[in-house]
């Protein structure tokens, strides 16, 4: 199944900004006042550059980064920019799923007909998303979901790439394993082990990374070949009365 993956990155972020310009290019950490015992829900590039990670304590986040504005969370308000961003996606494909804040997975199957071809597809789509919601996303186009993301997430803002059929494994290969959804625990094993790429990790036989990482390991190796086999899940449409 063809698969697009729609991708705002920093999504609460971006969303804030687009809110208040005059947060565009400074650090932003969004979460509760770093005095509370709370964890970072989301941070600009510029945070990010200077150590903050999703998840870290707040207060970590104000030792690495003092000058970044800390923000409180807004939920309602990304619950309504991401119901907009869905509502044009479905004006794309009639089976989408909404994985997370700021990503979302078409069913693009043989709709590229009806355009010029996929890129003119993808581009189209980020358009019209930039065009409703004031964000700019990048798209993924290839089959199943994870060579879809890693397609998203490795292209800038406002890009589609697109990995033809048969060539998962070849745009796969030179990627980093920190890609893989796997535990921190994980992934620092597989760098132990001198696995960095994709590539080194699907050029292992099978049995010794099974011995060693379990079922985990067939997965990871399966992924890093560009075998995905997680189904999508559209999300129920809302019907608009008549």
């Amino acid at each position: 199944m063809r698969i697009a993956c729609i991708l705002i990155p920093h999504f609460p972020t971006s969303v804030e900004r687009q809110r208040d310009p005059s947060l565009c290019g400074r650090p932003v950490v969004i979460g509760e006042t770093p005095d509370q015992r709370k964890a970072v829900l989301d941070c600009s590039p510029e945070a990010e550059a200077q150590g903050v990670r999703i998840g870290m304590p707040l207060r970590q986040a104000l030792v690495l980064c003092r000058e970044a504005v800390f923000l409180p969370p807004h939920p309602s308000r990304y619950r309504d920019v991401l119901k907009a961003v869905l509502e044009v996606l479905e004006g794309f494909s009639p089976e989408v799923e909404e994985d997370a804040l700021g990503r979302a997975y078409l069913n693009i199957d043989g709709l590229a007909l009806h355009y010029e071809g996929e890129l003119d597809m993808g581009e189209r789509t980020i358009r019209s998303v930039c065009d409703a919601t004031g964000l700019v996303a990048s798209a993924g186009m290839a089959e199943g979901k994870f060579v879809a993301w890693t397609a998203a997430v490795s292209s800038e803002p406002g890009q589609v790439c697109t990995v033809p059929a048969t060539k998962e494994a070849e745009f796969l290969h030179p990627l980093d394993v920190s890609l893989l959804p796997c535990s921190p625990d994980t992934l620092r094993r597989l760098e132990l082990y001198g696995l960095q790429t994709m590539g080194d990790l699907a050029a292992l036989p099978l049995g010794p990374l099974q011995a060693q990482f379990a079922t985990e390991g067939k997965r990871l190796w399966g992924l890093a070949q560009g075998i995905d086999k997680e189904p999508l899940r559209p999300r129920h449409r809302e019907e608009v009365p008549g």
